[in-house]
């Protein structure tokens, strides 16, 4: 079929236009994209004790 695909990941849980931006890029460089999300525990060490909101 030669489809090609793309994978991103990230903290989303306050998904802004920086983030649209970034996955609608993203999206235009594959044909399939899968997007990961990081969990709870892991956007906490990364944001900080207040997040995720």
């Amino acid at each position: 079929m030669g489809l090609s695909i793309g994978s991103t990941n990230g903290c989303f849980d306050l998904l802004h236009q920086g983030h649209t931006t970034m996955l609608a890029k993203a999206r235009c460089e594959c044909d399939r994209l899968t997007v990961g999300l990081n969990s709870d525990a892991s956007i906490r060490r990364l944001k900080g004790p207040l997040r995720p909101v």
